[in-house]
C-alpha cells in the first residue's frame, strides 16, 4: 500500500537578498522561487523547492517555465498516482524531456512525503531511513515480513 497524491499546489516567493549580485545579464537582488506542496490522500504534505532563476542567466529554465511545466505537464502525470516509493517519480517523469529543475522540485517534495509517511520531520531524517523510503513504506515492510510468518 503506496501514498496516492491527491493535490499538488504550487507557491511563488520573491525575497529580498541580503547582498545583490551580478552577473552577466543583470544585478539580482531578490530571488524568486516556487515553492511546490504535495499532499497525500491521508492529508500528509510534502514540500520542494524549485530553484530555476527569474531569467535564464544560469540554465534554460526560468521560474516562469517551471510553473508552466509542473503545472500543465507534470501534476496531470502525478495527480491520484499512487506510489509505493517516490523514486517511481523519475519513471513517471521520464516520457517530459528536459526541465530538470521542474522535476526536481516536484521529486522533492514527493521524497518529503513518503519521508514524513516514515516519521521523518523537519529534515532530521537518517539515512537508513531513508533507504527505507527507496524500498517502499516501513509499514509495507512489516507486513510482508509478517505475512511470511
Amino acid at each position: 500500500m503506496g501514498l496516492t497524491i491527491s493535490a499538488i499546489e504550487l507557491k511563488r516567493i520573491n525575497e529580498p537578498l541580503k547582498q545583490a549580485f551580478k552577473t552577466s545579464l543583470q544585478t539580482v537582488t531578490e530571488r524568486e522561487s516556487l515553492i511546490i506542496k504535495v499532499v497525500s490522500d491521508e492529508g500528509l504534505e510534502g514540500f520542494g523547492e524549485c530553484i530555476a532563476f527569474s531569467t535564464p542567466w544560469y540554465t534554460e529554465e526560468t521560474v516562469t517555465s517551471c510553473r508552466f511545466v509542473i503545472e500543465h505537464v507534470l501534476v496531470p502525470l502525478l495527480l491520484d498516482k499512487t506510489l509505493e516509493n517516490p523514486s517511481q517519480v523519475d519513471e513517471v517523469f521520464k516520457a517530459v524531456k528536459g526541465n530538470r529543475m521542474a522535476k526536481a522540485a516536484v521529486e522533492t517534495a514527493v521524497w518529503d512525503l513518503f519521508a514524513k509517511n516514515v516519521g521523518c520531520r523537519s529534515g532530521k531524517c537518517s539515512a537508513v531511513r531513508m533507504h527505507r523510503c527507496r524500498q517502499g513504506s516501513l509499514l509495507q515492510r512489516m507486513k510482508r515480513k509478517s505475512a511470511m510468518g
